[in-house]
This record gives C-alpha cells, sequence and structure tokens, in this order.
C-alpha cells in the first residue's frame, strides 16, 4: 500500500516537472501553426508578422485562441507550482526567510495577472475592426507582458536569495538571463502595441 503510494507519488512529481517543457513546445507549434495557417490564407505579411496578427480571422483565429488559453492556465499552474516550491525550501534559507516569503507571494501575484492577460489575449483578437475587443487585446497584452517581465525579474532575486543553502548560483545567472531576454522582448512588444495602436487612424 505503501509502495503504491510512494509510485503514484513519483509519478506525479515526474509529471509535473515536464509542465514547463510542455509550455514551451506548445506555445512554439501554436504559432507555427497559426502563422502557417494565416499565411497561407493570405491574412498576414510572411515577413515578421506580430503574433496577434496571426490570430485575427478565421480559421486561425479559432486555433489562435485554443493555444492560448490551454497556454494561460497551464502558465498558471506553473506559476503555483514554483510559488509552493519556494515555501517548501523557505526554512532552509533561515537569514533571507522573511524577504523570501514577501517576493514570493508578490511574484506569486504578478505571475497569474500575466497568465490572466494572456487569457483574455486569446479570448479577444486584435481586430482593429471592433474597438472594445482591440483595446481589451491590446490591454491585456500590456498587462501579460508588463507582469511577466517583473515576474521574471522577481524570480531571479528568489533564486539569490536561496543561494547558497538550496540552489547552486549559476542558476541565478540563468534567471537573471532568461529576465534580461524578457525585458528586451518586453522593449520589442510595446514598439510593436505603439505601432499597432496607430492602426485605427491610419
Amino acid at each position: 500500500m505503501h509502495s503504491t503510494r510512494r509510485n503514484s507519488g513519483q509519478a506525479s512529481k515526474c509529471l509535473i516537472s515536464y509542465l514547463p517543457i510542455f509550455f514551451a513546445v506548445w506555445q512554439l507549434i501554436g504559432w507555427f501553426l497559426t502563422y502557417t495557417v494565416s499565411l497561407n490564407n493570405g491574412h498576414i505579411d510572411p515577413v515578421l508578422p506580430f503574433i496577434s496578427h496571426t490570430g485575427v480571422k478565421l480559421p486561425e483565429s479559432a486555433l489562435f485562441t485554443l493555444i492560448h488559453s490551454v497556454s494561460s492556465v497551464t502558465g498558471a499552474l506553473i506559476i503555483y507550482i514554483r510559488f509552493r516550491q519556494v515555501q517548501l525550501f523557505q526554512p532552509a534559507c533561515q537569514k533571507h526567510s522573511r524577504s523570501l516569503w514577501k517576493i514570493n507571494v508578490i511574484s506569486l501575484g504578478l505571475g497569474e495577472l500575466a497568465s490572466l492577460g494572456l487569457f483574455f489575449v486569446a479570448y479577444f483578437p486584435q481586430d482593429v475592426n471592433h474597438s472594445v475587443v482591440y483595446w481589451i487585446h491590446c490591454s491585456a497584452a500590456m498587462l501579460n507582458f508588463s507582469t511577466g517581465v517583473i515576474y521574471q525579474l522577481l524570480q531571479a532575486v528568489i533564486t539569490r536569495l536561496m543561494h547558497p543553502e538550496v540552489i547552486n548560483i549559476r542558476y541565478f545567472w540563468i534567471r537573471l538571463a532568461i529576465a534580461a531576454f524578457g525585458i528586451c522582448g518586453y522593449a520589442i512588444s510595446m514598439t510593436g502595441l505603439a505601432r499597432i495602436g496607430s492602426e485605427p487612424d491610419s
């Protein structure tokens, strides 16, 4: 009986560990599919279109909604699991225990907001012909990008505070590099949103 429970718990942990990989692969496949379908239907410019442009018209809009809604739920689950993981190791970091608790809670809230933004992006396509839907999409995208970047920065801080008691310092540098990459992506995305924002008036 105990052996069965132990094996079941190990299997669950194993499946949970693959969630971030699933998230990344799912998103990449989704972007490729929506790009291919929208390109074949002549709905987008083939040279570096905005991701939002690949989900405006049918049939690719249905794929866009499916892919990003699944990603938002998966992302929210990953963020919660990371929150619980930090909670588990927090007692080992006595020097920074209180700071870790505060940053971890703030990080959870921001991460879930980012997932919520992605969920709204999925269901409100970037369609300039419907102003309310269009602005909900842009606002949700900004929420997703903004809170997502701050989340990654806070995760780097959390990783640094967990060194050396729990984690190797190299993971801090990896997370910091991810955060820096996110900041660059954020700058590009905000430039794109500013360009998209001028379209209804053009």
